[in-house]
């Protein structure tokens, strides 16, 4: 998901559940229907691949990437053993 703005509740609770979620100020105004994108959470940056603009939101933290990886915090939990 990118938007320009997230509530933090659902932010923090899409994350726990493995959903990526972006915050970038302005990305609704840069994309038409159908307009590919790419989205590098780490660094925060929202692409439009057919116009090439560019807009820097909100960065994921290392440790919010790495919950993402593993599907979601339980998933996390588990792979590190603090969970059966």
């Amino acid at each position: 998901l990118v938007a320009d703005s997230i509530n933090g509740l659902f932010y923090r609770n899409a994350i726990s559940y493995g959903f990526p979620a972006l915050q970038c100020a302005g990305a609704s105004e840069m994309f038409e229907e159908g307009d590919p994108a790419e989205v590098d959470l780490l660094h925060g940056t929202v692409t439009n691949l057919r116009t090439g603009e560019t807009r820097v939101g909100s960065r994921l933290s290392q440790l919010m990437v790495e919950i993402l990886a593993a599907g979601g915090i339980e998933a996390l939990l588990v792979k590190e053993g603090y969970m059966d």
